[in-house]
């Protein structure tokens, strides 16, 4: 692999991106702080990566404190902006990152005088027919998940089992009733039917997502005893890799000493 900085040193910003339905409906609904976090964001993926920005746990709280914004409202807008297709949703699910076919073709744009530049293709969205994706500088890095055949496979796999559907209410009623001391939620959007279908694809057990309420729900840590006084959010907990953490026991409340003092640590 090239030792070559991946991301951009500066990358081309539209002057009419104000006039973007998609950033209009951010504005819209979160403010000026809503248009700011996806600048953040963009200007993070560009130089960063340069093409995508890995967007789990620890990413989450630490381009919220660089942001100086409120950890669940980065999570509501980024939520949001992918719902509005800023950031790609399959690329989020499958592989938990954020990027978008106009953020890999400005990159490939920019970086098309470089010797080389090197793509992992799950990661890509750009097709064969992409005349930058042949280029002679560009050197795709196979990983060991080919996205378009494991999509094939899936989908023809759902098609011949003719599966039961997703247990959408079922699943927001146990939440209601298992975490009274969390966040409420009013409406299963689309974006938290995704996250859940995604997940109940991997379990499809709701004693499963019952454990992991009534976890959360008893996590001190989780209900708000923590420095920044935060709670999880039902979207928080059905992030892949927050809803693995939660069920390990990560934030279960933890004894320190005999006289029964606790300690709830930030993970």
């Amino acid at each position: 692999m090239s030792n070559q900085k991946a991301g951009l040193d500066y990358f081309p910003l539209d002057v009419y991106i104000e006039q973007d339905d998609k950033m209009a409906l951010i504005q819209a609904k979160h403010g000026i702080i809503g248009y700011a976090v996806v600048l953040k964001m963009f200007t993070k993926i560009y130089s960063d990566k340069g093409y995508y920005y890995p967007w789990n746990e620890e990413t989450q709280l630490l381009f919220s404190a660089r942001a100086g914004a409120d950890y669940n409202k980065v999570i509501e807008i980024v939520n949001d902006a992918i719902k509005w297709k800023i950031f790609d949703a399959d690329k989020f699910e499958t592989c938990q990152i954020l990027t978008s076919k106009r953020i890999q073709e400005t990159y490939l744009e920019a970086t098309k005088r470089r010797k080389t530049v090197e793509l992992f293709k799950p990661y890509l969205l750009l097709n064969g027919d992409n005349v930058n994706i042949l280029a002679g500088n560009v050197d795709i890095i196979e990983g060991n998940v080919d996205i378009l055949k494991q999509s094939k496979v899936k989908e023809s796999k759902v098609k011949e089992s003719k599966e039961p559907p997703t247990p959408f209410n079922e699943i927001e009623k146990l939440y209601l009733t298992s975490c009274p001391l969390l966040p409420s939620i009013k409406e299963l959007t689309e974006q938290r039917k995704t996250l859940i279908k995604a997940r109940w694809q991997k379990h499809k057990d709701l004693s499963i997502f019952e454990n992991l309420f009534k976890r959360a729900n008893a996590s001190k840590f989780l209900t708000g005893s923590n420095k920044e006084n935060w709670t999880a959010s039902f979207d928080w907990l059905l992030n892949v890799n927050n809803m693995v953490k939660v069920l390990e026991g990560n934030y279960d409340n933890k004894k320190i000493s005999s006289s029964g003092g606790r300690k709830y640590e930030s993970y």
